[in-house]
């Protein structure tokens, strides 16, 4: 089968690709959609004159109730960007399976940034950003 026939049956059983994205890891995901997010331009027609990214993000809202038997109160979401590997100081990646509990702030486009290692990349501008 070549890549147009794989590219016909997935656009006719969409939930092929489905349950391939939704199996595999976190990490693998990641580093998929971060090349095909570097490939694909939301707006081609503006990118003359105005310049546009996709980019992964995260939102997270936590329970604030005192007991369980209570019912959720949840907190208002925190939103952020999932930053890219740093493969200068990943080179060979990271493991796929770690939660993103590392935390960081790019100053460049002042947008919150979370990732599975300490060293990351913002997906918006390319800048290095360093988790906590």
């Amino acid at each position: 089968m070549n890549k147009e026939q794989i590219v016909q049956t997935l656009k006719e059983n969409p939930e092929i690709l489905r349950e391939i994205l939704t199996k595999i890891p976190d990490g693998d995901l990641i580093d998929l959609l971060e090349q095909v997010f570097a490939e694909r331009i939301p707006y081609p027609l503006e990118a003359k004159y105005c310049r546009s990214k996709y980019y992964l993000g995260l939102a997270t809202s936590n329970d604030l109730r005192e007991e369980e038997i209570d019912a959720p109160d949840w907190s208002e979401w925190e939103k952020g960007a999932v930053a890219y590997i740093d493969r200068e100081e990943y080179p060979f990646g990271a493991d796929p399976d770690t939660p993103y509990g590392e935390y960081g702030h790019c100053t460049k486009c002042n947008i919150s940034v979370r990732s599975s290692v300490k060293h990351g990349i913002c997906p918006i501008c390319g800048r290095k950003v360093y988790m906590t």
